[in-house]
């Protein structure tokens, strides 16, 4: 962690930080990084600002558009912490799950991903790739939400700032996403109830949450806030 400190320091430009990062991750295992930063809301949604992955993997990713279903990224707005690939298996469906067995044919067997966040605002993401079949490390959570710490706000700093800030991002619950998917998909009260196994109440509940951290107060502003923010996809 000291040497990454040290080279964050002596940072020049924003690439310098990234390469950093990639230097202090390869000690513990990862062979590739992917970096996200949220300063230009197409490139969020659908690109990557940098990125160590197998080429040919990169091409089919964006050949398939995967940016707009992977579970890792979209993981990113469930959760304020680093995780392992495997912890989104529980909240997604085969289709999109898919990614991940693909992945391993071109030779990321396994991997951690966590969002980066500064004041409070979502502003990039990063995820670390492994040739390893399987992350069971306990140090590397820790170890892994240091480094991406200190590369964000490295990075951030060197960053040219951008004549408007990017719009911030709420921090939504695991639930609140989920109920905020189910209204995408035109979901009635009675039925985000069923498909989430809770009671009418507490949907009412979650739906007032939802237009709260979107600042709107009806279904389709909170759908297209959503959709305009990156958070979920349609």
């Amino acid at each position: 962690m000291v040497n990454l400190l040290n080279d964050l320091t002596a940072a020049g430009r924003p690439i310098d930080c990234f390469d950093a990062l990639n230097r202090a991750v390869a000690e513990i295992g990862f062979s590739g990084v992917a970096f996200v930063h949220r300063d230009d809301s197409a490139q969020w949604r659908e690109g990557i600002t940098a990125c160590t992955y197998p080429e040919d993997w990169i091409r089919h990713y964006a050949a398939m558009s995967y940016a707009k279903i992977d579970p890792a990224r979209r993981f990113c707005f469930r959760t304020g912490d680093v995780f392992f690939w495997e912890d989104t298996y529980k909240y997604y469906r085969k289709k999109e799950l898919v990614i991940f067995d693909e992945a391993k044919e071109y030779g990321l067997k396994s991997g951690m991903a966590t969002p980066l966040y500064s004041g409070g605002t979502l502003v990039g993401a990063v995820g670390l790739m492994s040739g390893a079949p399987r992350l069971d490390d306990p140090r590397l959570k820790p170890f892994v939400r240091m480094a991406t710490s200190l590369f964000s706000a490295a990075y951030l700093q060197l960053s040219p700032v951008a004549e408007e800030p990017a719009e911030p991002v709420p921090r939504m619950t695991k639930r609140e996403m989920d109920v905020l998917s189910l209204l995408a998909e035109g979901c009635a009260n009675t039925r985000i109830a069923a498909d989430l196994s809770i009671g009418l109440g507490s949907v009412e509940y979650h739906i007032a949450n939802v237009f709260a951290k979107l600042g709107v107060d009806n279904r389709v502003a909170a759908v297209v806030r959503a959709i305009r923010l990156g958070m979920i996809d349609i």
